[in-house]
Order: structure tokens, then sequence, then C-alpha cells
């Protein structure tokens, strides 16, 4: 939380100033409303971090990714995180159960697909199977890489492994024959 980034701001300088809230904000709603990150916020250093096995086996590193502070502060929402949205599933869930409305609860883990998705083809496909608020970053440029302005990385969908293929398939069928209550 507290390693800089390339903007040598760290978090806590960011946290403390009272004066840089409207500018922070600005920031945030300008780049949500846009869907257009700055490329000074996308910029982050990357250090790979040994796991197991032989050191000279580039498949044994992790790569760390650190992001301006900026970032750290804007991706934080101090009200609503993953530990509340667990707490109240099982309140909506049976809410909506009581009321006889059909429930689907997925937990997905993209960490490993994400790397070889084509991110604008996944954003709207889980959009047009009713994911919410996935209209704002559909064409959200945070999420496409660019190496020393030379170099586009586009993820491609043929990549895809098997079982997100199934998840975007399962949920197509399940669209088409369940009414989902979506939690938010």
């Amino acid at each position: 939380d507290e390693t800089p980034g390339w903007d040598k701001i760290r978090t806590r300088n960011l946290r403390h100033k009272n004066i840089l809230d409207p500018v922070l904000s600005n920031l945030v709603n300008n780049s949500l409303k846009s869907s257009i990150m700055p490329a000074e916020l996308k910029t982050s250093i990357i250090i790979p971090i040994y796991k197991e096995g032989l050191k000279s086996n580039p498949n044994n590193y992790m790569p760390i990714s650190i992001q301006p502070s900026i970032n750290k502060v804007m991706e934080r929402h101090k009200i609503k995180g993953t530990k509340q949205a667990l707490e109240e599933l099982p309140d909506f869930v049976y809410h909506n159960l009581d009321n006889r409305m059909n429930v689907l609860v997925a937990f997905i883990d993209l960490c490993k697909a994400i790397d070889c998705v084509d991110v604008n083809l996944l954003l709207k496909k889980l959009f047009n199977i009713g994911c919410p608020r996935l209209e704002q970053v559909t064409n959200y440029n945070y999420l496409c890489i660019e190496i020393n302005n030379t170099f586009n990385f586009k993820m491609h969908i043929n990549k895809v492994n098997g079982n997100l293929r199934k998840v975007i398939y399962m949920f197509h069928l399940i669209k088409n024959y369940l009414t989902l209550s979506v939690f938010k």
C-alpha cells in the first residue's frame, strides 16, 4: 500500500491532503464518464517476483505491478468491498428466493483468463448477458496495454481457456431460460 509508483507519491500523502479531494474526485469522475484513463495513470512498474523452481525459467516468476498512488486511492471504495458483498449475499439470496425469484450466483476467478482474453469482447459479452454497469467500461482504455509507445498488446479470444468459454456459454443458456436477479 505504501510503495510509491513511478510518480514517487506515497498513498498516505494523498489521503491527508483535503485540498486534493476535489482534484482527485474530478479526475476519477471524468475518467469514468469518458471511459478514458490518463496514460500517466496506466504506467506501472512491473517487478518479477520469484515463486519456485528453476530461476532461469521465466514461468517461475510472478509479475507484481506497482501502480501510481492515485490509482490506489481511485480503486478504494470506503463503504463497499468484497467482505461487505459476501456478508450481504445470503440476505439477497434468501429475500429473492422468498419472493419466488430465480437466483444465480457465480463466483468467477478471471485472474488467469484475463491474460488471454480480448477484453472488449469479454466486457460486451458480460454486458449482453446481464451483468450490470458494464456499458460504462466497454471501451475503457485502462484494459489495453502499450509498451514503449509502439506496441499495443491486444488479447485474443481464440486463446481463452475452455473454462471461461463454458462460463460465458452457461450464462447465455441461463439467460435464455431464467429471469435473473443480479446481485448489485
